[in-house]
């Protein structure tokens, strides 16, 4: 994974996860936003740091497809997705894959 060096705030969204890293702050991934019509999910990946109160972009290689409603977990300086679902007007589709970013 890799920071981008502009502070940057996530969109609004939901159905993400937001997890806690040891010393790092949070990671927060993926997630959905719909606004009564439109249904867009994403696949980006924000760190949060409480000692500075700011967001940052990270760029991570092998990012899997956009998604909402997946779980994920920090496992030794990793972040560990599963599963989820990518929703728009148009489509719906289950994932059942597992990811290391």
């Amino acid at each position: 994974m890799v920071e981008r060096g502009e502070s940057s705030v996530p969109p609004v969204r939901s159905a993400a996860t937001l997890v806690a890293t040891a010393g790092h702050g949070l990671l927060l991934f993926g997630g959905e936003f719909f606004d009564g019509e439109t249904n867009e999910c994403f696949n980006d990946l924000f760190r949060f740091s409480p000692a500075k109160q700011e967001w940052r972009l990270i760029e991570s290689p092998g990012t899997p497809p956009p998604r909402c409603s997946h779980q994920a977990c920090v496992y030794r300086d990793a972040l560990y997705v599963l599963g989820g679902e990518f929703a728009t007007s148009a489509q719906f589709y289950h994932y059942a894959d597992f990811w290391r970013l």
